[in-house]
């Protein structure tokens, strides 16, 4: 991922998700660095695009620097594709937002990995920070 001086990636790095009433902005390392739920004028539950240190992120990536990454939209969907490519070998990670199912309350966000050759050690890190960044909640496993 190409970084400005500042720590940001270029705008024109990040990938769209979204189901008509929320949305979330994807970096090219796999980081979901904006995304309002449930709706667009929620508050956002990741805001890092906004603040690099306190506005939380969901990011699915290889360990380490030793790898790249490509991606595209699966056919004519806001599926997003993203594959990272490793020497050790290769993973692909699916992102979108699926329907709510009955008794759901809204929007769910799916993050699919899938092994496509060999073996590679990821790297899982959810760091929600509701309202912009205010508040950061207490999780437990």
């Amino acid at each position: 991922m190409t970084q400005k001086d500042n720590g940001y990636p270029p705008i024109a790095d990040y990938a769209l998700i979204g189901d008509c009433r929320t949305a979330a902005l994807i970096s090219r390392d796999g980081s979901i660095d904006w995304c309002c739920l449930p709706r667009f004028d929620s508050g956002a539950a990741f805001a890092r695009l906004l603040d690099r240190e306190r506005g939380g992120y969901c990011s699915v990536a290889p360990r380490g620097n030793s790898w790249t990454s490509s991606r595209r939209y699966v056919d004519d969907t806001l599926v997003l594709e993203t594959t990272f490519e490793a020497r050790s070998g290769n993973v692909t990670l699916y992102d979108f937002f699926s329907e709510a199912g009955a008794g759901e309350r809204g929007p769910q966000l799916v993050r699919v990995l899938e092994a496509t050759r060999g073996s590679v050690d990821m790297d899982i890190r959810i760091a929600p920070r509701f309202d912009y960044g205010e508040v950061r909640p207490w999780i437990r496993r």
